[in-house]
């Protein structure tokens, strides 16, 4: 409502409501651009998306003109950002296509989504650390993000996961969303860590998932389990739970760590 005429609003497609959202912007100004990882009704969706080893590459054709450019980041969220980002540019009176070079000097906050390498005593392992906050699209981007991922490394690809705190009443059918996303993820090993996720625990199928009552217990397997060339997904909300502890202090323990794990599957 804070639009003049001559204002620009720039709307998520991809969002829920979005279509309110787009209806009242037009009350205010002609001016409404929207952007969309998939819809390609949306002013602004990518040709392409392609996800690499620790970045992503945007190809975007706008205006008769193609753009490509680079972010140092693997959520879906994130493209969503730089696409609003694009909008945003192509607004000002600005070379675009340098100022989308700016884009790849992009760094994401040190636990959002952070995929960073470990060295151990006997082999280098790598983790995804996306402790910083938690929701359900949140969990779900994560693993997504996950997926990107697994085919860049050859050992085991582990998804370990606390609760979604904060959801009151709905937190047990909310919980019970990650199931299926659980299931059809690329995930070798699942582990799961607060109440809240026994029951997604129980529910879940063709997949090596357990459900820990302590963050010790967890922390002991993630030691066998990260072995060389590994990849481990860790992710939770920061209130609530104590999971966050378990990605702080596990880079440290990985670098002391030196068993060894023998056998073809721990579960």
């Amino acid at each position: 409502d804070g639009l003049t005429p001559e204002g620009v609003a720039i709307i998520n497609k991809d969002t829920l409501h979005s279509d309110i959202l787009i209806e009242r912007a037009k009350q205010n100004t002609s001016n409404v651009i929207t952007y969309s990882t998939h819809d390609s009704s949306a002013t602004i969706c990518p040709k392409s998306i392609q996800y690499s080893k620790g970045y992503t590459v945007i190809t975007i054709d706008f205006n008769g003109q193609k753009y490509t450019y680079r972010i140092n980041s693997i959520s879906d969220g994130m493209v969503e950002n730089s696409l609003a980002t694009f909008a945003t540019l192509s607004h000002l009176d600005i070379p675009l296509e340098r100022a989308l070079e700016n884009l790849s000097t992009f760094k994401p906050f040190e636990k959002v989504l952070n995929l960073k390498e470990v060295e151990t005593p006997n082999y280098k392992v790598n983790l995804i650390d996306d402790t910083h906050n938690a929701s359900l699209p949140a969990m779900i981007n994560a693993i997504k993000a996950f997926n990107t991922q697994t085919k860049f490394f050859k050992g085991n690809k582990i998804i370990a996961i606390g609760q979604i705190s904060d959801l009151g009443k709905h937190s047990k059918s909310l919980h019970l969303q990650l199931v299926d996303v659980l299931e059809n993820s690329n995930a070798d090993y699942i582990l799961c860590k607060d109440i809240e996720l026994r029951q997604v625990v129980n529910k879940v199928r063709n997949k090596n998932i357990i459900w820990y009552p302590n963050k010790e217990l967890l922390i002991n397997d993630l030691k066998y389990l990260c072995n060389e060339n590994s990849l481990t997904l860790l992710k939770s909300s920061v209130t609530g739970t104590d999971f966050p502890e378990i990605a702080k202090s596990l880079p440290n323990i990985l670098r002391r760590n030196d068993v060894g794990f023998d056998f073809d599957n721990l579960f």
